[in-house]
């Protein structure tokens, strides 16, 4: 694997291709945010997202969520996060509350990409 690889589960991609639906009763959202930060500036992030996360985690309908951190040098993203949230609509109010925006301070250069993503369908969900 090389520096940009980034490993995905397959089920997220035949998702996105329409070749498998979200398994009945599951109505989870997942969000896969890909962030780009400097080596300098990962202690600073890492700061806020600690802060960010204290929040969100008490908001209506957050379920959990994984920060993964690449320490390959020449990596495309230094961190992805994996978070799981009962609705999108839970998601977008949660993050665009007047008080998440208020602990999001910045300071630091960065771009992210997020995927939204479902659960697959049996006979590829294994979880």
């Amino acid at each position: 694997m090389g520096p940009n690889d980034i490993l995905c589960d397959g089920r997220l991609l035949m998702h996105a291709r329409g070749e498998i639906t979200p398994r009945a009763g599951s109505n989870d959202f997942y969000l896969i945010t890909t962030c780009k930060i400097t080596e300098h500036d990962a202690a600073n992030f890492l700061t806020q997202f600690v802060t960010a996360r204290e929040y969100i985690r008490h908001q209506p309908g957050f379920i959990r969520h994984h920060l993964f951190e690449n320490h390959h040098p020449d990596a495309a993203f230094r961190f992805i996060n994996v978070a799981a949230w009962q609705s999108m609509k839970d998601f977008v109010t949660a993050f665009s509350s007047p008080e998440f925006k208020k602990l999001i301070k910045g300071g630091f250069d960065y771009s992210s990409q997020i995927i939204v993503a479902r659960r697959a369908t049996a006979p590829w969900s294994i979880f």
